[in-house]
């Protein structure tokens, strides 16, 4: 009865190391005044309501690099969890894995760009799907609570970024017009030639 004890208490104090065997360094993002940011480029997102954030670079690739591969066993064994800013001010976690969607081939033409996907932990029934490249890092996070994405601040800024909730932003500037009605309309006037 005393092993059966000692089996129960090991197996439970491994299974609380897996569960915090990786976890998000605190500080990857943190929160900066938009008057402090400096443009790179162009804007092209502008949402009514957002949140400005500088992230670490660095301490993301490293942090990334730690995501096991999607569907692999080492997914059983290893959780990753990354804090992702929200636009109310507060944070979520997400146990992450790398999870590539280009053909074998172009992956090794472009190492360089890395996708991931994410279960949320805070909200159950949120998930995410995000990449760092070159061009920074973007992520979609899907939530009853609301849609967020978080982009970089600017057209080739990979350390600012906003945070918003999809609700805030209109894409001004576009018309729409249904193609459909507009092709069926060119084969109208093409029958009557």
């Amino acid at each position: 009865m005393n092993n059966f004890f000692r089996i129960l208490t090991f197996t439970f104090v491994l299974s609380i190391q897996l569960v915090f065997a990786q976890t998000s360094p605190q500080n990857l993002w943190q929160d900066v005044e938009q008057s402090q940011i400096v443009p790179v480029g162009e804007r092209h997102i502008i949402p009514q309501v957002f949140r400005t954030l500088k992230l670490d670079v660095e301490g993301m690739q490293s942090f990334l690099s730690e995501a096991p591969l999607e569907f692999s066993d080492e997914t059983r064994s290893k959780l990753v969890v990354l804090s992702l800013p929200m636009p109310d001010g507060s944070m979520q976690k997400f146990s992450i894995a790398e999870s590539p969607i280009m053909e074998p081939e172009l992956a090794v033409k472009y190492p360089e760009i890395k996708t991931y996907i994410g279960k949320g932990i805070d909200d159950p029934y949120a998930s995410t799907r995000f990449d760092f490249t070159v061009h920074g890092f973007h992520a979609m996070i899907l939530s009853p609570n609301g849609n967020v994405f978080i982009d970089p601040y600017s057209l080739g800024d990979i350390e600012n970024y906003i945070s918003y909730y999809t609700k805030d932003f209109t894409k001004t500037g576009v018309s729409f017009e249904c193609e459909l009605i507009a092709d069926a309309e060119k084969i109208n006037e093409i029958e009557y030639l």
